[in-house]
């Protein structure tokens, strides 16, 4: 009966996790420890988290709460949803999905699909949003290609640092390298691609080549915006 009821506390314990992400990971280490259970599936997630970090949300608007849960049953993996406050200071939820595996099979597929996917609440954001602030449908500039699964988290980087320059720009996530990656690019006439790998990180830049010309150039990650425009300067 005792230890019935230890293992009826875990879960409880569980779903009273919820904070900052750095704190929480001490915490959920300390509590699988006192379970004994292995803490492998928490690489993960703290993966995800320093994903998210790198893509620019402070890590003070992160919170991973161990007791969301979302109002359908096909999610297979983790769930999440996007927060504002209104202009009355009211938490109002933006958005809201996850990870679900087998919904493709599940609605008549053949078989099962990785997937992960969200819907906004489009009222909810556009009340949100100055006008002013809407972007101009302006097409795709840039696809930023990671040489491996591993140089995702700086692509995603680089992605970010390049819109911030003005530059409207994808990031290839579909982990099966560079050439696969100059192929999406060529078949959605994005006409610039930033290869980026080891080598361009350790000297935080890009090697950028355009697709039309087969140039090659490498670049600094702060000055794409203006070697892009001044691309008649190249040798």
């Amino acid at each position: 009966r005792r230890q019935i009821l230890h293992a009826l506390e875990f879960p409880s314990a569980l779903h009273a996790l919820s904070g900052s992400p750095h704190l929480i990971f001490d915490e959920l280490l300390a509590l699988l420890a006192s379970y004994e259970l292995d803490a492998e599936p928490l690489a993960e997630l703290e993966q995800l988290v320093a994903i998210v970090e790198q893509c620019g949300v402070p890590q003070q608007q992160i919170v991973l709460n161990l007791s969301l849960g979302r109002g359908v049953s096909y999610y297979t993996g983790l769930v999440f949803e996007i927060h504002a406050r209104d202009e009355d200071g009211f938490d109002a939820q933006l958005c809201g999905g996850g990870r679900y595996d087998h919904l493709m099979r599940a609605v008549g597929g053949n078989r099962d699909i990785n997937a992960c996917g969200f819907a906004f609440g489009i009222e909810r954001l556009l009340s949100l949003l100055d006008t002013s602030d809407l972007p101009p449908n302006n097409s795709t500039q840039a696809l930023v290609i990671p040489v491996s699964q591993s140089d995702v988290p700086y692509a995603l980087q680089v992605a970010r640092s390049a819109r911030l320059q003005g530059l409207w720009t994808e990031v290839d996530v579909s982990g099966h390298g560079v050439g696969a990656g100059l192929k999406i690019a060529t078949r959605k006439q994005i006409a610039l691609a930033m290869i980026v790998g080891e080598s361009e990180q350790q000297m935080q830049g890009v090697t950028l080549k355009h697709l039309q010309t087969g140039e090659e150039r490498v670049l600094a990650v702060d000055a794409l915006a203006e070697n892009i425009a001044h691309k008649e300067q190249w040798q």
